[in-house]
């Protein structure tokens, strides 16, 4: 988030009679004032009308009372001086002025106007010699002794933020400056953007380290509960450790040394690096956090209970349909040895799509139009005649469904049509990659996003650590969860 002021710490000096500005005695902003200060100077016309109607109503009275006129006309002549009174200090002169100009009879020439409160000036709105109206804003004040921070939360995270709360903020200008303060507001509105809602911090800023606009980031430590009973700490497992698939989240737990069964668990919230478990473990249970995509794969082979088949079977060949699972991407059938000229030819592949990612990141739709036809190019340049028997059909099922998904994104309308078809793509990539292998020194890291397509999820890969999200672009660059890295040593040699 960043810091701004607070909104109760702000003031405004307006003109409170029209008139022409004679003299400003603040002439640049950022300077400090105190409450009481003179701000500027108004010379007006109707303000010395009214004051030559204050002493005239005023002699009158004074008149009348020397000699003895009646009650009647006494009372209209006082309620006449009353409202003239009254006029001017809703003008902005005070008691005591309007007494003085009635005790002296002379007019103040310049009505002065002065600041409301102390702080600094962030804003001067007028000049000398500008005439202005009623209501017209000459300066804006802010009180910088304490402040906002307002940040972003993400609606995953809501859940765990209240009121009251404790928050520790760090500064990028001050790194190593520690700030406290305490959660006071939290939107409850969601951007349908971001999908964040803005969560107001009150700071103490005595020394004003602290300026308006600054990029902070903040920390809050969330006490989380699993059941009533008091006392009772949740059950938590790393994030790493559940392989989760639309509403369905699968866990592999050891039941003896090497021999592990796949089980069906229901996640809570998660809290930084780990889920809340509500159902299907107990503590004390191992739970396998690295590697979980091979033994998932293996139980595939193997016609076993898996995440993508919770009731045994391999899943039949041929293109998927339907929406998004991140399985579909993070789960291939088996592996095979391709000819080292084929994987060359797929890294090629591989790298048009790394483009293609990136101009999606980058919110680039012309640059993922051409990323598009490169990933389309390479595929044509493959020699699926290099591959034989399952390996073949294996790589005509992902070609299909990436030769599709390609063409969609070239003639899509906008960057949110490419965006969609962009899953497609990355799907069949994915199983490219982990079926064949690929060269070079390269690292791929399997990145996963679990509020893309309405919470649904996606994948994707990346060619380094930090996450670019293709599905969001800046709206919410950051969105992911790391899945896996896939080194190219551990997949498909290859021969020749």
């Amino acid at each position: 988030g960043k810091v701004d002021y607070d909104e109760t710490r702000v003031g405004h000096i307006t003109a409170w009679v029209e008139g022409r500005i004679d003299r400003l005695f603040v002439d640049f902003t950022g300077e400090r004032v105190k409450r009481g200060q003179s701000m500027a100077s108004i010379y007006s016309p109707q303000l010395l009308l009214a004051q030559d109607e204050l002493i005239q109503a005023s002699k009158m009275v004074e008149s009348l009372s020397s000699i003895g006129a009646g009650p009647a006309g006494s009372t209209i002549l006082e309620e006449t001086l009353q409202a003239s009174r009254e006029r001017l200090m809703l003008w902005g002169l005070t008691k005591k002025q309007v007494a003085a100009i009635e005790k002296s009879g002379k007019r103040r020439k310049h009505l002065t106007l002065t600041a409301p409160m102390g702080g600094v000036v962030i804003q001067k709105h007028a000049s000398k010699g500008m005439y202005v109206k009623e209501g017209t804003r000459i300066y804006t004040i802010a009180d910088l002794r304490k402040l906002w921070i307002m940040l972003d939360a993400y609606e995953s995270d809501l859940a765990l933020i209240e009121q009251g709360q404790e928050v520790e903020i760090s500064l990028e200008a001050h790194p190593g400056l520690p700030f406290e303060g305490i959660v006071a507001f939290i939107d409850p509105v969601i951007d349908p953007v971001t999908r964040t809602a803005r969560v107001r911090v009150e700071v103490d800023n005595p020394d004003g380290v602290l300026k308006p606009e600054m990029f902070v980031s903040a920390v809050i430590s969330a006490g989380v509960e699993a059941a009533e009973a008091a006392g009772e700490a949740p059950l938590v497992i790393p994030a790493s450790a559940p392989l989760v698939t639309g509403k369905r989240a699968v866990v592999y737990v050891e039941v003896s040394r090497g021999l592990y069964e796949g089980r069906e668990v229901v996640l809570g919230s998660r809290v930084g690096d780990h889920y809340i478990v509500l159902e299907g473990l107990v503590e004390g249970e191992k739970v396998v956090v690295r590697g979980n995509f091979k033994i998932d794969s293996a139980m595939q082979i193997q016609a076993k209970p898996s995440m993508m088949s919770p009731e045994g079977g391999v899943a039949p060949p041929g293109h998927q349909h339907g929406p998004p699972s991140p399985a579909d991407t993070e789960a291939p059938g088996r592996t095979f040895e391709a000819p080292h000229a084929f994987i060359g030819q797929l890294s090629v592949v591989v790298d048009a799509y790394l483009e293609l990612q990136d101009a999606l990141a980058s919110d680039d739709f012309a640059g993922a139009g051409s990323a598009a036809a490169a990933v389309k190019e390479a595929l044509a340049g493959t020699d699926m005649k290099l591959l034989k028997g399952p390996a073949h059909m294996a790589w005509m099922d992902s070609l299909g469904t990436a030769v599709e998904a390609v063409d969609r994104i070239a003639k899509a309308g906008d960057i949110e049509a490419a965006r969609k078809d962009f899953f497609p793509l990355s799907r069949a990539v994915i199983h490219m990659v982990r079926s064949f292998g690929s060269t070079g020194d390269r690292v791929l890291y399997l990145k996963y996003c679990p509020m893309a397509f309405g919470n649904t999820g996606a994948s994707w890969l990346q060619s380094d650590e930090g996450t670019r999200n293709p599905y969001f672009g800046a709206s919410m660059l950051t969105c992911a969860e790391d899945r896996d890295t896939i080194h190219p040593a551990a997949h498909g040699a290859g021969h020749d």
